[in-house]
């Protein structure tokens, strides 16, 4: 059972790889999405406009053996994420992003006040601010934080709110592929490169 101290980055990892099921249960919520959206895959994820609040999660992570990444479009097509260990918070482009992170699905929750909310504060508590990468396991600490932390945060800290992971209030472990479901907002998918990229390997098995 996980206590309040810190946890290490192998006892992170080890918490992250068993997440797969969620990864499988945004997938197929995405894909219900896009049965109901009138424009194919292609054409969505060409006609994508960046907007603030907009939840990215990927699974192009072989780096430091991390499964799943997040970030959080800031504004201007700008997107704050946590790279890893040794690396502060940074905000690159959308196309940097992309380029770096080609296996993406975002998430838009509906709430849009609320959205731009989050996106303000990740920027003024993270945006350019020398931080610890680590694992503290309070959800509130700001000194030492990691990716999905980050964009928890962002929303738990505004109107929207997100729900906490753990039993005990105010500590856990934020995985990645669950941070858009906690967010308390429905959403919508208006990028998926993800699904091609699942349904590709499938296909190459």
């Amino acid at each position: 059972m996980l206590s309040i101290e810190d946890i290490t980055y192998e006892e992170y990892l080890e918490i992250v790889s068993e997440n797969e099921e969620s990864l499988e249960t945004m997938l197929q919520d995405a894909e219900e999405q896009k049965e109901d959206s009138v424009q194919s895959l292609g054409a969505m994820n060409e006609n994508y406009d960046p907007h603030m609040g907009d939840i990215l999660t990927t699974d192009s992570t072989s780096s430091y053996g991390v499964t799943g990444h997040n970030g959080i479009v800031v504004g201007e097509g700008h997107v704050l994420h946590f790279p890893g260990p040794g690396e502060n918070p940074e905000i690159i482009s959308w196309e940097d992003w992309i380029d770096t992170y080609p296996s993406t699905i975002v998430h838009r929750p509906t709430d849009t006040v609320g959205s731009q909310e989050a996106a303000i504060w990740a920027t003024n508590h993270y945006g350019g601010q020398e931080v610890d990468y680590g694992f503290n396991l309070n959800l509130y600490e700001l000194s030492e934080s990691y990716c999905s932390k980050l964009v928890w945060q962002a929303f738990a800290n505004t109107s929207i709110g997100a729900e906490e992971p753990g039993i005990i209030p105010g500590y856990g472990i934020i995985v990645p592929y669950d941070v858009a479901d906690a967010v308390n907002s429905d959403h919508v998918v208006p990028y998926d490169s993800m699904s091609d990229e699942q349904e590709n390997q499938e296909e190459a098995a």
